[in-house]
């Protein structure tokens, strides 16, 4: 159960910091 919620987490920080990353090339174009 808690290895399932680490992984669950550590995906949903994958896709923040891709977002985050994208935001930041866009604005900075």
């Amino acid at each position: 159960m808690a290895e399932e919620k680490f992984h669950y987490y550590l995906d949903l920080n994958d896709r923040y910091v891709y977002f985050m990353s994208r935001l930041m090339l866009s604005t900075l174009r």
